[in-house]
């Protein structure tokens, strides 16, 4: 049975009705552009599905990359170290001791001076230990250790974070990471609209395609391992082979 997308009124507005049916303007025949924009909406939630779980493979590896690149400097406690916190500009140090205080149960941590002396934090990682702040911190925090301002945090150890990054110079290790803090910019804009269940279809807006092999890239700098576990996992490529195409009449939806 083909479905329509008008049937669906009750679930989308009409402006997202007419986001999908705009797909396929060029179809003269409006039932049958109907029952497209159905397959096309169908089709949307699929390859979010199957980016989700791309996405979340991406940031657990990228976030224990990080970490693995700030021991070194910081030891055990990485990113609960005080200098550490102490050099991070206000907004993402704020996000890290939101989580901390989330997790503390009986004392609020923040820096505050002494006889004009910043005083330490002292956080008590016996109840608090980085692994759980790790598991808390928001995506757009590690995409913030890649910038320019935080990246010095670690970056001195960079073949700690992506061994399988061939570099030759202090400058061409600086390209690679502008490029792995692009591609994390683009992914995290990605899981954003897929979390707020936006159309992700134009490839005029967004090459999934492209998205898709800069996450297998980055991957395979931090460990070719997880780059084949990702090509094992991965939805991505036969379901975007299934996209409805325009002038293509309809399909069954698997």
């Amino acid at each position: 049975m083909a479905f329509k997308i008008s049937e669906l009124h009750t679930l989308l507005s009409q402006a997202r009705i007419e986001t999908y049916l705009s797909y396929f303007k060029d179809e003269d025949d409006l039932s049958l552009k109907d029952m497209q924009a159905y397959e096309l909406y169908i089709w949307n939630i699929q390859i979010s599905a199957a980016l989700l779980e791309v996405i979340s493979l991406y940031e657990v590896a990228l976030r224990n990359a990080i970490i693995n690149a700030l021991e070194p400097s910081y030891r055990a406690h990485s990113i609960l170290n005080d200098n550490f916190i102490r050099a991070l500009k206000p907004a993402t140090r704020e996000e890290l001791l939101r989580i901390v205080n989330k997790l503390s149960s009986h004392k609020t941590y923040e820096f505050h001076f002494t006889n004009g002396r910043l005083q330490p934090l002292r956080i008590d990682t016996n109840e608090i230990s980085p692994g759980k702040v790790v598991a808390e911190l928001n995506f757009i925090f590690w995409e913030n250790m890649l910038s320019r301002t935080h990246r010095e945090r670690w970056i001195s150890h960079f073949n700690k974070a992506f061994p399988n990054a061939c570099i030759s110079s202090p400058n061409e290790r600086d390209l690679i990471v502008n490029e792995i803090h692009n591609i994390t910019s683009r992914v995290r804009y990605l899981r954003n609209r897929i979390c707020h269940h936006e159309p992700i279809f134009d490839e005029s807006k967004i090459d999934l395609i492209n998205v898709f092999n800069n996450i297998k890239q980055v991957l395979w700098y931090i460990s070719p391992k997880t780059a084949d576990i990702l090509e094992q996992l991965e939805r991505i490529s036969q379901t975007i082979a299934r996209k409805p195409q325009k002038g293509k009449g309809i399909r069954e939806i698997p």
